[in-house]
Formats: C-alpha cells, structure tokens, sequence
C-alpha cells in the first residue's frame, strides 16, 4: 500500500464516501481491513479515535486528500495484494452416501486323478 502520513482522504461528491467505518487498534490493523476486501481501493486511518475508512474508489489524489495531523491516507497499489486482486470462488458440494459391494469369488481346485 502506498501510505502518505499527516493527510486524509476528503470528498465532495457522495461517490467517494467511504463503503465502511471500522475500528482499528493501530494502522497496522486498518491495512489489513482493507487488504481483506477486494473492493477497497483506499483507506484513512484516523489516530485520535482509531476509526478506519475504507473506500471503494480511488479518490483523485489532487482534489481530495487535506492535510491533517494524526491522520495517515492509504492507497492499495494494484498488483500488489495478496492473494492477487483475482476473486476466488469456492464450490461447497454437500456430502453424498456411497456404497461399497464386495465379492467374494471362491476357485475349487480338483486334481486331475495322476
């Protein structure tokens, strides 16, 4: 993740709010909250009240991001996460019985009278 320390995300517009508000103990967590969906694009760790933005766009870093103290922006890199930006799907298939036959075959040897 690209990380820019003292500044925060900042909107105008309601397509860049942020898809969820967590809580984060540290910076450390708020990356991993963000890494952990797939959608998120960006984040705003806010020190004071240790509360995590994760946004689902990448805001135009020109117009959107203000500087304040306690505050660090982050962006996912793309390529970068891991596992890799791909969407995984997983296929639950409920278990079925199954039946085993066994049979027993028996060879009786007759001698040949010599």
């Amino acid at each position: 993740m690209s990380i820019m320390a003292g500044w925060q995300f900042q909107c105008a517009a309601t397509t860049c709010l942020p898809f969820s508000t967590d809580i984060a103990s540290n910076i450390v967590q708020c990356q991993s909250n963000c890494l952990a969906h797939v959608q998120c694009k960006a984040a705003s760790f806010h020190q004071s009240n240790s509360s995590c933005q994760l946004f689902d766009s990448m805001p135009n870093q020109n117009n959107s991001l203000v500087l304040t103290i306690g505050t660090v922006a982050m962006m996912v890199v793309s390529g970068t996460r891991i596992p890799s930006d791909s969407i995984t799907t997983s296929t639950t298939v409920a278990p079925t019985t199954s039946t085993t036959t066994t049979t027993t075959t028996s060879i009786t040897l007759i001698p040949d009278g010599t």
